[in-house]
């Protein structure tokens, strides 16, 4: 079975690669901005808003009402580039239509306030231009000021327009037929949240059959509302796909929702599709595993370092890989301290203190039964090589645990193979 190859740098937006080299080229030499992280974020979510990309319209809106009310801080928007703003401003109102959310909220108050009292009323006149997101936005603000019978008409025109959310919002409004029915329509559109009742109503009345069938609608809900920009909502999509449970197992799916959750922000989401990658594709596995790396997951610095370590004979770290793997262990991932410590010690060479400092976190991290008798083994033996006393100890609590080799142990003995 082929399989599609998604690549984990989203930079290009569909670009020819040259042309986006030369735009990424353009805004760089263009932020001139002391927050160099934020405006990066802001540059390549306002370059693809503008080249028609839903999702970066979605990230831009986030990042301007997050950090300031200065939306003309964005290179992106510059006077050099004239085109620019009426291209944001198109995509933004074509995002504010599908997606609603705070698209519609930086379209209506001219890319800028976040002040209510402004938005409201711009919200609610774009609804009745048609901008059937801006229709959701506004019944929710209606909802802030608790006027639900103001929000209902709102939520009933981003329904009929096609908007899950506003269906699943005015069905906790209505009561009776007329909610369970907009619970269902709202589930079919893509709202997870309106799923649930739906599912719990129909597991028990019609059975299991029905109840599977819902499950699967769910499912694909969670992959809708992820593709709309919902970050955990890709987690739980991919999740599903992967354990094959309530719907049948597809590594297509699966990676598509973990890419998804990936440009989202989410590491974890990186670093699982890059372990689907590895096996054939190890270039763009290293890409997202990286990435993974980079937002925080421990996981993905790991698997980075081995990666491009390679398969050289002597197990041996690279000078890039030790540096990744000294980041997963200051996530504190125990695997990768214990990789730190053995890289020298383990393998016969004169051990430091710093060694043993790793071969201790990962003791002090590692939770499982099974995997802390092997990393207390391990760090004895450090612990020996180091002239430490704490090594007495640590045979002890391996000895404990059952680690037959451990109970006779002393430094000065040669070193055995640790068994079960």
């Amino acid at each position: 079975m082929s399989m599609s190859i998604a690549s984990p740098f989203p930079a290009t937006y569909g670009l020819p690669m040259q042309l986006s080299k030369l735009l990424l080229l353009f805004v760089v030499c263009a932020v001139g901005m002391p927050q160099a992280a934020v405006a990066q974020t802001r540059t390549e979510s306002s370059g693809a808003c503008a080249f028609g990309d839903l999702k970066g319209c979605e990230s831009y809106a986030v990042e301007v009402l997050k950090y300031d009310n200065d939306a003309m801080s964005s290179p992106c928007m510059a006077k050099g580039w004239g085109k620019c703003d009426a291209l944001i401003k198109a995509n933004l109102q074509k995002a504010c239509k599908q997606n609603g959310g705070l698209t519609c909220d930086l379209l209506a108050s001219d890319y800028g306030t976040q002040r209510k009292d402004v938005v409201r009323p711009k919200l609610i006149a774009q609804c009745t231009k048609d901008y059937w997101g801006a229709c959701l936005r506004a019944g929710d603000l209606e909802l802030d000021l608790k006027k639900p019978q103001a929000a209902m008409p709102l939520y009933r025109r981003a329904c009929d327009a096609g908007l899950a959310g506003g269906c699943y919002e005015l069905a906790r409004l209505e009561k009776g037929r007329e909610q369970a029915k907009l619970f269902e329509k709202g589930c079919e559109l893509g709202e997870p949240l309106a799923c649930e009742p739906v599912i719990k109503a129909r597991c028990k009345s019609e059975g299991s059959k029905a109840c599977k069938s819902w499950r699967q609608k769910e499912t694909q809900a969670f992959g809708s509302s992820c593709q709309l920009g919902n970050k955990k909502n890709c987690i739980e999509a991919s999740v599903r796909y992967y354990q094959g449970k309530l719907v049948k197992k597809d590594v297509q799916k699966e990676l598509k929702h973990r890419t998804n959750g990936c440009y989202l922000g989410d590491g974890g989401s990186c670093t699982e599709a890059g372990l689907i990658h590895k096996a054939k594709y190890p270039d763009i596995a290293r890409g997202f595993l990286n990435r993974g790396c980079v937002q925080g997951d421990s996981l993905g610095c790991f698997e980075y370092a081995v990666l491009v370590s390679g398969s050289n004979k002597t197990k041996r770290l690279t000078k890039e890989g030790f540096k990744y793997m000294q980041k997963a262990c200051d996530m504190n991932l125990p695997s990768a301290c214990m990789t730190l410590a053995g890289q020298n010690c383990l393998m016969g060479s004169t051990c430091t203190s710093k060694e043993l400092t790793w071969a201790l976190k990962a003791v002090a991290l590692t939770e499982d039964k099974k995997a802390l008798s092997v990393v207390l083994y391990g760090a004895a033996e450090t612990a020996c090589k180091v002239g430490d006393n704490s090594a007495k100890a640590l045979w002890q609590r391996a000895c404990k645990l059952e680690v037959k080799d451990a109970c006779n142990r002393k430094c000065s003995n040669r070193k055995p193979t640790p068994s079960r």
